[in-house]
């Protein structure tokens, strides 16, 4: 028998002490205690690069929109950008224009990629004292 713990049954559940917690409840509330003080790491968008698409062409201006998103992709990934991707890319912009039955499409964005650690920043340094 657990110390503190009261023998009181009701149906198959035992009670303890009002007031009381057991000590596997105590453990766990003091150990996510302990858990919460370490800091927590997330994920962050890193951008870097200016990337514009070739020209497409196609005769839905949906169908020109996606070769365009597609040809940047391609060229985002050709300056060394680790999994580029439209949908996490910074300052989006496709511009698109009719042109004699068909649509002209460009795409330009800055490429983003996800880091799991963030980036070094350098550290502020303390003023230094003045003698006077």
């Amino acid at each position: 028998m657990v110390p503190g713990w009261r023998r009181e049954s009701v149906g198959s559940m035992q009670h303890a002490p009002e007031g009381s917690l057991p000590s596997c409840v105590t453990g766990m509330i003091v150990l996510l205690g302990v858990m919460a003080v370490d800091p927590a790491w997330a994920a962050v968008r890193v951008c870097s690069t200016d990337v514009t698409s070739e020209v497409t062409s196609a005769v839905r201006e949906r169908d020109a929109k996606l070769a365009a998103i597609r040809d940047w992709t391609r060229k985002a990934k050709s300056v060394q950008i680790p999994h580029p991707s439209w949908r996490i890319a910074s300052l989006k912009v496709v511009t698109c224009v009719p042109n004699d039955g068909h649509f002209d499409c460009v795409a330009y964005a800055t490429a983003c990629t996800i880091k799991q650690t963030p980036p070094r920043r350098p550290r502020k340094q303390s003023p230094q004292a003045v003698d006077t």
